[in-house]
């Protein structure tokens, strides 16, 4: 019996997201925030890399994921990282254009992200297509009406 209830209490956690994944998640994503505030990019860059790791242990989903490496890529670029700021703004950006679309506000905060990385890296020409999907798009209302507060969108002192 106890083996039965060790394999249920087994499939149960594989298949669904972890709640205390979440909460830690949280707990760090809000620590980062605040360091960011602080402009301790260091600590904030820790705790988001710590938040990113909550959300692939738990399961958490995409969209928290996408936050966890765009908050992640956000300290690493005020810590003038833009090399390793890149991988995770390319693979948020994929995760966004997944959820929200390629003309949605979330995206396009990583496409002008990643055409400011490229600037940065003496790379214009690599940022240049990113910023062209944006610019179209910068005059719409809708461009900026991300929801506040979400915790997948949270973070870096960008919040959405």
């Amino acid at each position: 019996m106890e083996k039965l209830l060790s394999l249920a209490f087994l499939l149960i956690s594989v298949g669904c997201a972890n709640p205390l994944n979440d909460a830690t998640y949280g707990r760090y994503t809000d620590a980062g925030d605040s360091d960011m505030n602080r402009g301790d990019y260091t600590q904030a860059e820790a705790a988001y890399a710590r938040a990113a790791q909550n959300v692939d242990w738990g399961r958490l989903g995409p969209a928290a994921k996408s936050g966890s490496l765009f908050n992640l890529a956000n300290a690493k670029i005020r810590l003038k990282k833009y090399s390793e700021a890149e991988p995770l703004l390319l693979e948020s950006l994929e995760i966004e254009k997944k959820i929200n679309g390629e003309q949605a506000s979330l995206t396009q905060k990583r496409n002008i992200a990643l055409a400011m990385v490229y600037l940065e890296l003496d790379q214009p020409e690599r940022g240049l297509p990113y910023l062209g999907q944006t610019l179209p798009l910068a005059m719409s209302p809708d461009f900026i009406g991300a929801t506040k507060g979400s915790r997948a969108t949270k973070g870096s002192g960008f919040n959405v």
